[in-house]
């Protein structure tokens, strides 16, 4: 089951695949998410190094 939230006219819509693999949407609040920053932390080891991204709303 597929799932994902988008913004779309000043509201979040969660859209989803049902049993029949259709696609479905839903409204579930009445306000939008406005990302502010992302922020990356770089993780060393001793072979390779991740790049980690978190975006704050």
């Amino acid at each position: 089951m597929t799932q994902y939230i988008q913004n779309k006219n000043n509201c979040l819509i969660l859209y989803y695949t049902d049993k029949n693999n259709k696609l479905q949407s839903a409204k579930i609040s009445n306000y939008s998410i406005q990302g502010l920053f992302t922020l990356k932390a770089i993780t060393n080891t001793k072979n390779s190094y991740k790049i980690i991204e978190k975006l704050a709303l």
